[in-house]
Formats: structure tokens, C-alpha cells, sequence
């Protein structure tokens, strides 16, 4: 583990401020350990919360959607306007496109800036694929952001309920989506 101290102080010490590290096997903690500060003098601990920002993605969203599928209540050639109403030729995307970012869609908008909550998942949920469709791989939000909402249609559920649900049984009970600890 000396090698794996060594790699993340460098990282510390020239790409990010601090992290925190637990690696287990079978219920039993290999190894953990915190480096860096989370501000200029402040020390990283155990305790401090991060914000999963972009990893949502992953550990939330393909992790919902894939146990969808692995329940049978959606497949990955499903399209989304089996789940969601959307207009041609978006309705025709596939789970695995927006899994896979090979839906066409774009990789930001802006409409953030114009509308909050539900009308604006409104608007992205709505927003058509660029004509690039199909054809290439294009990192997009908007792929994640549909995903969530196919489901909660699926699930009947707000997505962070069935996320939680999901993460509670796995032993993920302390992870959570927009964390109110100013400390984090």
C-alpha cells in the first residue's frame, strides 16, 4: 500500500486538494485512509461528505437503469418513447444509446439558465438529437438526465427514493444526492 500512498500524495500535491480512499473484500476493510484538506487549513477526515457531482452518473443512473433490466421491467433495445413522450426522432433512442452517449444528443445546454424543476426536465427531455444521431460517441448529460426519468416512470418512484432504496441495500447508506453538510 506504500506505492498507492505514494501515487495519491502526488495527487494531492499537484491535481486535486484531498480524497478519501476505503478499498474492502469480503465485509473486511483492506485499507482507508484520507489525504489532503478540503480548504487551505482545514485536514480531510473520515467524516466529511463529498458531492458525487458527475459520478451520479455511474454509481446512481446506470446503476438504477441496470436494475431495471436485470428486474425485466425495461431492456437495452428498449426505445424511449416506450417509457416517455417525446416527438421523432428522439423517441426512437434506445436505452443502450443514452447509456452508451451514442444517442446523438448534444453535450450541454443551456436551458438551465431559463427554467428549474420540472419544466425543465421538461425541455430537455424534449430536446432532438443533433444529426450526428447514431453515428458517434458524444459525452451528454442530457442522456442521464432522460434516463432518470424513464425511471421514475418505470418505478413509479422520484429517482432519488429508488436510488436510495438501491444504495441502502448495498451497504451504501450515507450516500446521498445534493448533501446538506455545508462541510463537505
Amino acid at each position: 500500500m506504500e506505492s498507492l500512498n505514494e501515487i495519491v500524495s502526488s495527487g494531492v500535491n499537484n491535481v486535486y486538494t484531498g480524497t478519501s480512499i476505503l478499498i474492502g473484500k469480503n465485509e473486511k476493510i483492506l485499507y482507508k485512509n484520507t489525504f489532503g484538506t478540503k480548504d487551505e487549513n482545514e485536514k480531510l477526515t473520515e467524516e466529511d461528505i463529498f458531492d458525487l457531482a458527475s459520478v451520479t452518473k455511474v454509481v446512481g443512473t446506470a446503476t438504477a437503469v441496470m436494475r431495471l433490466i436485470d428486474e425485466k421491467q425495461i431492456k437495452l433495445e428498449d426505445k424511449i418513447g416506450k417509457f416517455i413522450e417525446v416527438s421523432r426522432p428522439k423517441s426512437e433512442v434506445t436505452i443502450f444509446e443514452l447509456l452508451t452517449h451514442t444517442s446523438g444528443m448534444q453535450a450541454y445546454s443551456n436551458l438551465w439558465q431559463k427554467y428549474r424543476g420540472e419544466e425543465l426536465l421538461k425541455h430537455i427531455i424534449n430536446i432532438q438529437p443533433q444529426e450526428s444521431f447514431y453515428k458517434c460517441y458524444e459525452y451528454s448529460c442530457l442522456n442521464f438526465i432522460t434516463l432518470m426519468k424513464i425511471v421514475e416512470e418505470v418505478t413509479q418512484k422520484h429517482f432519488k427514493e429508488y436510488v436510495k432504496d438501491i444504495f441502502n441495500e448495498i451497504g451504501m447508506g450515507n450516500t446521498c444526492f445534493n448533501p446538506k453538510n455545508k462541510d463537505k
